[in-house]
């Protein structure tokens, strides 16, 4: 049985005070003890586990087993077990629909980034403004894959010279790895996370495959009278249209016609407004990344395995949910920038139950 030593000191380090972590076992449906490949284990100690190893950049079972105690091959098991146990829940914020849990919050999403809005210079029309989070793509750096044609087939990647390596390799970033696209609303929760992606495909392919535009097309049709709400992005979301469910900042640069200067101006001071308002996404995949650093190290990311890019989306969806768990219990920067209060925000006992609701 893994028993850690300084069990009081190991709070510290993942990133929860002693009490929240008893709301996460109760929530999560973590057992008191359990009994997991013919070894016993107790739940505190699992749940520990796991957030140590996500908070340390370079935390492996070894560095476990050495931190705590106990043996490298037990905290495998601890591992597997806790992802496990997360996953169910997790696994739904990669649901087109999962947005659709927030849909009766639109409303009151689209005032606070309006007043936020406007308070940077710029006051919309309520009746036409719809925004309602912000969207962007992030990757994390792999370890560079080497695999047969077969593996590749396996994994559903199929590029057009038969190697893997092609299929991860952004040319751009000059890099192997994968892509994450993420909505975040202002309450400060990362609304939908789209992880199995390969860092060659853009921003604007990922949001085409994440099925996004159809989920939001449904809940603006049936739920909200045809309102066009949206998410808004970066320069790369502008090309879509002004009907998608997705935009960015217009294009003020270029030779201009003189009857058109007033028009460029006043663009410009959106473009300032919201730009001010959008920093709220940078700040949610940064607080992800230094809340959870064994993301941030390609070290710890291996596409070697047919499930390799399973196993990889899998700890990011599992650290966005924590990452959403940790918001609701105590709020973050990007709440308290839209004016949340900790009374405002759902409790993780209503959130968990509506991720649970979304249909596959």
């Amino acid at each position: 049985q893994i028993t850690i030593q300084r069990l009081d000191d190991a709070y510290g380090d993942t990133g929860f005070s002693k009490e929240h972590l008893l709301v996460l076992m109760e929530q999560l449906n973590v057992p008191t003890t359990y009994t997991h490949r013919g070894r016993h284990f107790r739940g505190e100690h699992s749940l520990i586990s796991l957030l140590y190893l996500l908070r340390k950049s370079n935390a492996s079972q070894d560095e476990l087993s050495r931190r705590f105690g106990g043996s490298s091959c037990g905290y495998t098991h601890v591992i597997d077990y806790m992802m496990g146990l997360i996953l169910p829940w997790a696994r739904k914020l990669e649901h087109p629909f999962a947005v659709e849990i927030w849909s009766e919050c639109f409303q009151t999403f689209t005032d606070r980034i309006q007043k936020v809005a406007s308070a940077n210079g710029y006051d919309f029309d309520r009746g036409h403004f719809g925004c309602v989070g912000f969207i962007d793509g992030s990757i994390y750096e792999t370890k560079t894959p080497q695999a047969t044609t077969l593996r590749l087939a396996a994994a559903g990647f199929v590029p057009g010279n038969g190697r893997l390596e092609s299929a991860f390799y952004t040319g751009h970033a000059k890099l192997h790895g994968m892509k994450k696209q993420a909505v975040v609303g202002p309450n400060g929760c990362f609304m939908s996370v789209q992880a199995r992606q390969s860092a060659n495909n853009n921003d604007l392919g990922s949001y085409n495959n994440s099925g996004l535009h159809e989920s939001m097309s449904e809940l603006c049709r049936d739920d909200h009278d045809g309102k066009n709400y949206y998410f808004y992005g970066d320069g790369i979301y502008r090309c879509i249209g002004l009907r998608a469910h997705v935009r960015g900042p217009f294009k003020t640069h270029g030779n201009v016609h003189p009857g058109q200067a007033h028009e460029l101006e006043d663009r410009k001071a959106q473009n300032k407004a919201m730009g001010a308002c959008r920093v709220a996404v940078e700040n949610a995949f940064a607080g992800l990344k230094g809340q959870f650093q064994h993301l941030a190290n390609w070290k710890n990311h291996s596409l070697l395995t047919n499930d390799g890019y399973n196993r990889f989306a899998d700890k990011v969806l599992v650290a966005a949910l924590l990452y959403n768990l940790r918001n609701l219990l105590s709020g973050n920067q990007i709440s308290q920038q839209f004016g949340y209060t900790q009374d405002q925000l759902p409790t993780v006992h209503e959130y968990l139950d509506c991720l649970l609701s979304i249909q596959e």
